[in-house]
């Protein structure tokens, strides 16, 4: 079994994976950082929650964009299994090659969607994250990961829309009955979602341009069951990726050897 934690500016997500079955995947806030003891303490609820004791993890995997977190999370991850985790880091071996500018500079949720993406969709593929940030990441029928494209969130794009008017009216992102909006809050929410679902069907025609071929589309995040059903290209919702990518990362740098 084999632990598997994203830490991200807002939360924490914890997998717990029996061989390639995903058990459970459980959030904690990440906004306020615990010390290793407090982490320790959730740690141990989460596991007893599912009445899994640490004793049966043979190991954990760790994706981070928050430094100063990975390292307390690291200290307890290992105080809890007696090894320490493993990092996600453009150096691991992936199950592919990552061709663009930087690879250092590559976000490590991106790398595990794409690792999470390989084993189960044809090549080549597009992933798409809809969170924080709407980010595509390319992989081509080499397995090459030639790069993407990252765009305002969805929700991040209303909260500045709202931050910034004194006169629009706040409220959830939903489809409206029409395209049309006929109040100024159909005209957002409609605004919003369309805009979005649009956006990535015309990215989406544009990176199979310059592809040259046909490629299949994997989406995962907070807003891909709000806006893909909203696209006209054919889009598989995969909400899981994630977690998936960095247990086969995990597999693939500790199959001959345990990490240290």
């Amino acid at each position: 079994m084999v632990l598997t934690i994203d830490i991200g500016n807002t939360t924490i997500g914890i997998g717990g994976f029996q061989g390639n079955k995903l058990l459970f995947i459980e959030k904690i806030s990440s906004r306020r950082p615990l010390s290793d003891a407090g982490y320790i303490e959730k740690l141990n609820m989460i596991l007893n929650k599912h009445g899994l004791s640490a004793e049966a993890f043979e190991g954990s995997m760790i994706s981070s964009v928050v430094p100063s977190v990975t390292a307390v999370f690291s200290s307890a991850l290992e105080t809890i299994l007696g090894r320490k985790p493993l990092i996600l880091s453009h150096k691991l071996d992936l199950g592919y090659e990552i061709c663009t500018d930087f690879p250092e500079k590559v976000g490590c949720d991106r790398l595990a969607d794409i690792a999470g993406a390989i084993s189960r969709y044809s090549l080549p593929f597009v992933t798409i994250d809809l969170g924080t940030a709407t980010t595509f990441n390319v992989l081509d029928e080499n397995r090459r990961f030639l790069g993407g494209l990252i765009l305002p969130g969805v929700g991040t794009a209303h909260r500045a829309l709202l931050g910034k008017t004194a006169q629009l009216p706040k409220g959830d992102i939903h489809m409206p009955a029409h395209t049309i909006g006929a109040n100024t809050q159909e005209c957002i929410t409609g605004g919003m979602l369309l805009g979005n679902a649009c956006a990535i069907d015309g990215l989406i025609r544009r990176i199979q341009t310059e592809l040259g071929q046909k490629a299949t589309v994997v989406a995962t995040g907070g807003y891909a069951t709000t806006v893909i059903p909203h696209c006209e290209t054919k889009i598989h919702i995969d909400q899981n990726l994630l977690m998936k990518g960095l247990r086969s990362i995990y597999e693939n740098n500790t199959s001959t050897g345990s990490p240290d």
